[in-house]
């Protein structure tokens, strides 16, 4: 979500989506700054093909989802970086993943 004009009500809400999406799987989410956020896994097993369908779960239900904000009913785009990274800063490598993917308009 870009900070751009998007208001503290907004952000509310999109954090509200997140929670509810993360309330059944194995995720704590941190809010890394207005409209950044990251959510980690604690796994001792990598499963790529969880991370994949959760990652299109997401995008789905955010594509179904409205957000209002002063009676405007707005949409949200979201970009993903993820990271496997246990050497490394996993937020750095997801960095590295998003700019990635937002440069060459991949879903993650």
């Amino acid at each position: 979500m870009s900070s751009m004009g998007a208001s503290p009500r907004l952000q509310n809400s999109f954090k509200d989506f997140l929670e509810n999406f993360i309330k059944n799987r194995t995720y704590t989410m941190y809010r890394l700054s207005g409209d950044e956020f990251a959510m980690i896994d604690h796994v001792d097993y990598f499963d790529m093909d969880k991370y994949e369908k959760d990652i299109y779960d997401l995008q789905d239900g955010l594509k179904k989802c409205t957000f209002t904000v002063d009676n405007d009913a707005l949409t949200i785009n979201m970009s993903i970086g993820i990271s496997f990274s246990q050497e490394k800063e996993p937020l750095e490598t997801a960095h590295i993943a998003l700019t990635h993917a937002k440069m060459n308009k991949l879903p993650f």
